[in-house]
């Protein structure tokens, strides 16, 4: 509804709700269960375009992009000296927030580009 309302183009770009069977298979693949939350939205989109998204303009991935990133950033996580290296110069803002990895298998991407991403 909000998107409906500030931003109707937006809803354009989203795509249509997520099979219920790819959740399951997600979550086999993460070896957790996901937020009932998350879940209630995929519901409703499953992504969304892959150029641009309603998430501070990040692209919302499907649940399938959602397992490959993860599967992508747990191998990198899985090098503990890779990791503390890579891991060096980077902060959270508000410090403190988030823990300053690089990488951590727990974080599951749901939207982002190449560059920046979004976890639970």
């Amino acid at each position: 509804d909000w998107l409906a309302f500030h931003h109707p183009t937006m809803l354009g770009l989203l795509r249509g709700p997520a099979d219920p069977a790819a959740f399951v298979k997600l979550e086999a693949r993460i070896g957790h269960s996901l937020p009932d939350a998350f879940k209630h939205s995929y519901l409703i989109h499953d992504g969304s375009d892959p150029r641009a998204g309603p998430l501070i303009g990040l692209p919302l991935m499907s649940l399938a992009e959602a397992g490959d990133n993860w599967a992508f950033w747990a191998e990198l996580a899985g090098d503990a000296e890779l990791i503390k290296d890579l891991s060096e110069d980077h902060q959270s803002r508000p410090p403190g927030a988030v823990r300053p990895l690089y990488a951590n298998r727990n974080w599951v991407p749901f939207a982002g580009n190449s560059l920046h991403y979004v976890a639970l």
